[in-house]
């Protein structure tokens, strides 16, 4: 039953893999299609300065936070930096 069990495991193991790999690529495709937006405009840095103080102002660093909302806020740092934007206050 041991084996059984240690190939289920690895099959989820294998399947959440896939899936994170799948949200990464969507992540990078939508970050890369808003960039591109965003260079578009003639006012491009004033976008990015906008989005960047919205989201700041909205989201304000806690140092209380949960290990969820960490990893979401750094996630949008992230997300934020490869836009050339950058949360206010940093």
């Amino acid at each position: 039953m041991e084996k059984q069990e240690a190939q289920a495991i690895a099959s989820l193991v294998r399947k959440i893999e896939e899936q994170l790999i799948e949200l990464r690529g969507a992540e990078m495709a939508n970050t890369l299609a808003v960039r591109a937006l965003l260079d578009q405009q003639g006012n491009a840095e004033q976008l990015r300065a906008t989005i960047a103080a919205d989201l700041g102002d909205a989201w304000p660093a806690n140092p209380q936070a949960t290990t969820e909302e960490r990893a979401l806020r750094k996630a949008v740092q992230k997300t934020l930096k490869q836009l050339g934007c950058s949360l206010s206050g940093q």
